[in-house]
């Protein structure tokens, strides 16, 4: 959809999930409270920590072409001496790093981070707000070890940005990818 002939924001319904990459209106309807699925394509420096209403399907970055491990792939993306390190090319693709495409996911990921999302989507409308109520997704052994991890690995700068993770990442995405962490 073309933001600049029609306006989203009456598309955003309680009731729907917007499934997005994060950027842009992603991360602006995410910000007003709206579910939603994240597959993300930028650095992880700049994923938005803060949102209990998402779901995130991360990067996995990878070098020549080898086999990714989780953990490589967050050392890779942290890898950059710049804080945040935007310019592909030069940051990754001129030193062999590249996204593991999308294609290359295990299709059950985007099926159930979907699921995720749309219990997650069911859990804003169903009652009223309580921290304590959305410890199911936060709280999970793999959520915490993943930002454990994202915290040993950023910057100080970095880590101030992200002092607040309330973000889910897939539970499929990281049974999958994180056997090595």
């Amino acid at each position: 959809m073309d933001e600049q002939y029609q306006d989203v924001i009456p598309l955003f319904a309680r009731s729907k999930l917007l499934v997005n990459n994060g950027n842009g209106i992603g991360a602006f309807a995410t910000s007003l409270g709206f579910p939603t699925l994240f597959i993300k394509h930028s650095p992880y420096q700049s994923i938005h920590s803060s949102h209990l209403n998402a779901v995130l399907i991360p990067s996995i970055y990878h070098k020549f072409n080898t086999i990714p491990d989780f953990l490589e792939s967050l050392e890779l993306s942290f890898s950059p001496p710049c804080i945040l390190p935007y310019d592909f090319v030069l940051n990754y693709s001129s030193v062999g790093i590249s996204l593991l495409s999308l294609t290359k996911y295990p299709t059950h990921i985007f099926s159930d981070s979907l699921k995720q999302a749309l219990d997650l989507s069911n859990l804003f409308s169903s009652q009223p707000f309580t921290m304590n109520s959305f410890d199911s997704f936060i709280h999970t052994e793999s959520n915490l070890l993943f930002w454990n991890t994202f915290n040993q690995l950023a910057s100080k700068q970095v880590k101030t940005w992200h002092s607040k993770q309330y973000l889910t990442v897939s539970n499929s995405f990281l049974d999958y990818f994180s056997s090595c962490l």
